[in-house]
This record gives structure tokens, C-alpha cells and sequence, in this order.
């Protein structure tokens, strides 16, 4: 073996100059492929589907700004937000105690993280400036009126198989906002700590993989990123990123595994309209559904159609319906 080595390094020594042509070409190449793999991830994620378009944001998130005002103001978003900790969020002795008292009346208290200033949604990406808590000290500070903006991520999710859209009913004992109402899947980003090391660090879409998992046992590509919009639901203190339109399965739909925070509920496309008009909804489900249709109904096999008609179409008539009927509302 030593003679075998000693041979191999008398002929590299002799030949160097073949030697670093030949690693130089390797190296090139080698450069080359990964550049190409790397611009071909690039496209694969850059949308839903190759050929989507997306029709201009100013006149639907307009439209869904107007009637949803007050209750939420949506933003679509260029990139992924990304999510930055400046620390812990403080509280008084008072509150502490408060907080201690609550979190022994609770089943889970998850860690959470809050927004410590408001975002500049013109940026690319959007930073979300946050502070680590938990939901004892959120519910702390909901007692004295001082609700913090939580940060959260959600995902509007189809069967192409089935031609359905899949949607979580909220527990009527559990969920503190909107019992029983219709709603996407979702929930809290949560930050790391010394006891939990989830998924939610590497993006907020992970957030909404790991939601989507717990909630129903559903997954979906990481790699196939469709549009993101985001949302301040002013009335309950969220601030969250949905992704409009992720696939699953007939295959999945079947395994569906719902935990305790709610039910999983399959409405036919073409019982859509009709279940947008209702008012059992939280109204951030409703207009993540809605901006899922104006941009065309996308999904991963192509797009969705409800009664002949496209996302986009449906989109108007919906959104016609409820404007008419909040001015009525409001007349009387």
C-alpha cells in the first residue's frame, strides 16, 4: 500500500499540469450544474403553476380591502415576509403574576411571537420585527385591552382530485376567536426555544406546513410556493401570511386526521358561491378564499372552475354581493 502511494504521487508530481487542467474542467463544470439546478428550483418555486399570471393586485385586494374594512387590511405580498426576533417581550410584575395564573388554566400554552413595531409593506422581502412570548402572556395582556399583534401563517388548501376546497371549522370550546366559524388552516408561528425546536425558524411558510400537518395530517410541496397575501385582522390582533391555494390528495383527504382545535370541512367547488355569501365565517378565512379566486383559483394541477365559471368571475359576483349588502346594512 505505501508503494502504491508513493507511485501515485510520482506521477502527479511529474504531470501537475494535466493534473490542474483536468480539476480545473471538474470544477467548472461542477459550478455550471449547480448553477442550472439552482435557477431550475428557482422557477419551480417561483409559482403554482408555469403558466399563472396574476391579474393586477390594485383592483381585487382594493375590493376585498373595501369589504372587509375595519375587520382586515391585505397586502400581496412580492416575496416571503421574513420574520426577525429583537428579544422578549416584558412584562410588569403584575402582569407576571397574571400571566403565571393563566397559564395554570391552560391545556397548551405555546410560545408565540409578537410584533414589536409595525412592518413597511413596501419592502421586498417584508420584515416582521417580533418579540418572543407565550399565549398566557398574550391572554395577560388581552385582559387589560392591550392586545399584542400575533404573527401567524395560513394555507388556503384544494383537492383537484375530488374538485374541492378544504376548509377547518373552529372548535366551539377551544378557539378563543371565532368559534365555531369557518377558517383556513392556520395558527401562531412559534419561536424556538431551549424546550421546542420546530419548523416555523426556516420560513413562515413552514409555519403553515407544520399548521396544516397538526390540524388535519395533511402536507404539501414545499418546493411549489403559490402567491402569499398578508393580512392584519385588526379586530382580533393577527398579523398573518396566507398561501393562496396549496394541493393535496383525494388520497390524503381520505387520511385526514382533524386534532381538537377544530373539524375538516370539504365544500364542492361548485358550492362555493353559495357558502361565501354565508356569514359563518372568520372574516380572514372568507377573504384568503376570496383572494385565492381572484387571482384565478390556482392549484397545482392548473385551476379550479365553479359552475363554468372561472376564480376570477366568481371572485366579482361574490364580492358584488357583499358590498351591495354591507352598504344595506348599513343604511338600516
Amino acid at each position: 500500500m505505501l508503494a502504491l502511494l508513493k507511485s501515485i504521487g510520482s506521477i502527479v508530481n511529474e504531470n501537475q499540469g494535466i493534473v490542474a487542467i483536468i480539476l480545473f474542467v471538474v470544477e467548472r463544470r461542477f459550478t455550471i450544474i449547480s448553477r442550472l439546478l439552482k435557477q431550475w428550483r428557482g422557477r419551480k418555486k417561483s409559482s403554482i403553476t408555469p403558466d399563472l399570471a396574476l391579474p393586477p393586485a390594485l383592483d381585487w385586494v382594493a375590493k376585498l380591502n373595501t369589504v372587509f374594512k375595519k375587520e382586515i387590511e391585505l397586502v400581496l405580498l412580492k416575496a416571503e415576509p421574513k420574520v426577525r426576533i429583537d428579544g422578549v417581550l416584558a412584562l410588569t410584575v403584575e402582569q407576571a403574576i397574571r400571566r403565571a395564573e393563566i397559564k395554570d388554566k391552560l391545556a397548551i400554552n405555546d410560545g408565540v411571537v409578537v410584533l414589536s413595531k409595525d412592518p413597511i409593506l413596501t419592502d421586498t422581502p417584508v420584515i416582521l420585527n417580533a418579540l418572543t412570548t407565550d399565549f398566557a402572556a398574550v391572554c395577560t395582556l388581552d385582559e387589560l385591552g392591550r392586545r399584542p399583534v400575533m404573527i401567524s401563517a395560513n394555507a388556503v388548501v384544494v383537492c383537484p382530485d375530488t374538485k374541492q376546497i378544504v376548509l377547518h371549522r373552529r372548535s366551539k370550546v377551544v378557539s378563543r376567536d371565532y368559534p365555531g366559524a369557518l377558517h383556513t388552516f392556520g395558527g401562531a408561528y412559534m419561536p424556538q426555544t431551549a424546550r421546542t425546536n420546530t419548523e416555523d425558524q426556516l420560513s413562515l411558510v413552514h409555519t403553515a406546513h407544520r399548521e396544516l400537518r397538526e390540524e388535519s395530517g395533511f402536507n404539501f410541496d414545499l418546493e411549489i410556493q403559490p402567491p402569499l397575501l398578508l393580512g392584519r385582522e385588526l379586530r382580533i390582533g393577527f398579523l398573518h401570511v396566507a398561501l393562496l391555494g396549496v394541493t393535496i390528495s383525494s388520497k390524503s383527504l381520505l387520511l385526514a386526521k382533524p386534532n381538537g382545535e377544530g373539524e375538516i370541512v370539504t365544500i364542492d367547488w361548485n358550492e362555493l358561491q353559495k357558502l361565501l355569501l354565508d356569514d359563518s365565517w372568520v372574516p380572514a378565512g372568507r377573504a384568503q378564499v376570496l383572494a385565492w379566486l381572484a387571482i384565478g383559483a390556482p392549484h397545482s394541477a392548473g385551476r379550479a372552475t365553479f359552475n363554468g365559471m372561472n376564480g376570477q368571475k366568481l371572485f366579482d359576483i361574490v364580492v358584488e354581493n357583499l358590498i351591495r349588502s354591507k352598504a344595506t346594512t348599513i343604511r338600516t
